[in-house]
């Protein structure tokens, strides 16, 4: 009799063991579980409040209310440009007070924005700033206003902040003493807002005394910023490294062979070329093909001291910003970008390309 109640408790007490280990097993995964929703939640939200300062947008109209104290009315909307002189163009308008009064200048600035690969869903592609200047073309604000912020690669706040105040003179002759740094972010930036002060200085006072201000030569915003650290193979299968080249002038060439008028351009830069000391200058084109005997095209013309690149699906040539046929980038031996530009026999790709060899 005790057996069989020895048995029957044991039965029990062995139900009760396997019960009590299923609980803890349970609740042992219920906890990883647990953890793991919080530390993805946590991941998430960090993510998305981390996101969110790159997507933060203000209206114009509150740009205009911090500097003024009121919104104003917005008229005479322009372009600015003169592309004999200035890379880019940008979109006027003047501001009025409640009374009619003009007040000032708003220009948009946009730049590519640093920040897109950060979240390319949800960040935008590029930046838009409002700088306003008065009556006397001082700048009142340089802002960014969508989105409000962006990764500069210098202090930020000081950086826009170093802008107020700053005449057109000042900013035209660059004696301004605004610091970018290795921010290549910042140069441009300030080049853009370089370009946006002479062509509303033209405008108010005019081409000639502008002239008088001592400044000439083409203006390219990305002058000055650094090459992107790349590596390519030639097509002979040689690995080369953009640093291989920081004691060169470099000039890049990107072009479809195909493309019968390119190769037509890029020979009689060639030719350009050939009527200075290129010694020193190295040629490097990245063609848009996959077939050797279609690169020489493009190569020939500018003699041996040429590598070549076969780079059909352009990915090089695209981290270059030369992947449009024929385009051009020339390189100073710092590898900073001197100028890019239309690789054709225009009057600004020939100007350039001058006064890149003589310097």
């Amino acid at each position: 009799m005790s057996n069989k109640k020895n048995k029957k408790s044991k039965k029990v007490n062995k139900k009760e063991g396997k019960h009590i280990l299923n609980k803890r097993v349970f609740l042992i995964l219920g906890i990883i579980v647990s953890i793991v929703v919080v530390i993805v939640l946590g991941f998430y939200l960090k993510n998305r409040l981390s996101v969110q300062k790159y997507t933060k947008v203000i209206p114009k109209e509150d740009v205009r209310s911090e500097v003024f104290g009121f919104k104003g009315t917005l008229t005479t909307p322009r372009v600015l440009t003169d592309p004999a002189q200035f890379s880019d163009s940008f979109a006027a308008e003047d501001i009025v007070d409640d009374n009619g009064n003009s007040v000032g200048t708003e220009v948009t600035i946009l730049i590519d924005n640093p920040s897109y690969n950060k979240d390319k869903k949800r960040i935008p592609q590029s930046v838009a700033m409002l700088l306003i200047v008065d009556q006397g073309l001082k700048i009142k604000t340089l802002t960014p206003f969508n989105p409000t912020y962006f990764d500069l690669g210098i202090d930020f706040e000081k950086y826009f902040n170093a802008y107020k105040g700053k005449d057109a003179e000042t900013i035209i002759k660059q004696t301004d003493g605004i610091y970018t740094g290795d921010s290549s972010v910042a140069t441009i930036i300030k080049n853009k807002v370089r370009e946006a002060m002479s062509l509303l200085y033209i405008e108010k006072y005019g081409k000639e005394k502008f002239s008088a201000l001592g400044v000439s030569g083409y203006v390219f915003s990305e002058r000055g910023t650094k090459l992107p650290q790349i590596k390519f193979k030639d097509v002979n299968g040689t690995e080369y490294d953009i640093n291989d080249f920081k004691y060169n002038k470099i000039v890049i060439i990107g072009g479809n062979p195909g493309c019968g008028s390119c190769v037509e351009s890029v020979t009689q830069l060639a030719n350009l070329f050939k009527t200075y000391n290129i010694e020193n200058v190295k040629f490097i084109v990245f063609a848009f093909t996959q077939e050797k005997d279609q690169l020489l095209r493009l190569t020939a013309p500018l003699g041996d001291n040429v590598i070549g690149v076969l780079d059909p699906d352009r990915t090089v040539a695209t981290q270059l910003k030369v992947n449009v046929s024929p385009y051009i980038e020339l390189v100073d031996k710092d590898l900073t970008v001197y100028y890019r530009g239309p690789g054709e026999p225009i009057k600004e790709t020939i100007e350039n390309i001058k006064a890149f060899l003589q310097k």
